[in-house]
């Protein structure tokens, strides 16, 4: 596959640290995994500047979607591959903030499965609008 065919995943866990520090100073327990799954489309996707809630019932994952666009500059991103986001990129991505949700159950090894699952579903869409 081609570099600007490829869904790239990527996790982002500079949200999540910001919020538990809040609420470790606040004296408060935080239901907060250990990072957000992205996946980075390809503007040859036919999902590529939908918003989250055009396409969120059409893939399962964690707590659903939470995001579209590109993350604030800045931010530090674990690439599972060696490949570049592209500067006009468009990510789809989950959160691992909801009830029930900690550094046990949504561990960085969880939060790597969701994000290849996702990025598997993207993937589909990609290969059956081609085929159409």
């Amino acid at each position: 596959m081609k570099q600007d065919e490829k869904c790239i995943p990527f996790l982002c866990k500079d949200r999540n640290d910001e919020f538990r520090e809040s609420f470790k100073k606040m004296g408060l327990e935080s239901n907060i995994g250990y990072s957000n799954g992205y996946v980075a489309v390809p503007k040859s996707h036919p999902w590529y500047g939908k918003k989250y809630s055009e396409v969120e019932n059409l893939v399962d994952v964690h707590g659903g979607l939470t995001f579209s666009g590109q993350l604030r500059e800045g931010m530090e991103l674990i690439i599972f591959t060696d490949d570049k986001l592209p500067d006009e990129y468009w990510a789809f991505g989950f959160d691992t903030m909801h009830a029930y949700d900690n550094l046990f159950n949504c561990d960085e090894d969880f939060c790597r499965s969701e994000t290849i699952r996702l990025k598997e579903q993207l993937e589909m869409v990609q290969k059956l609008s081609k085929n159409k």
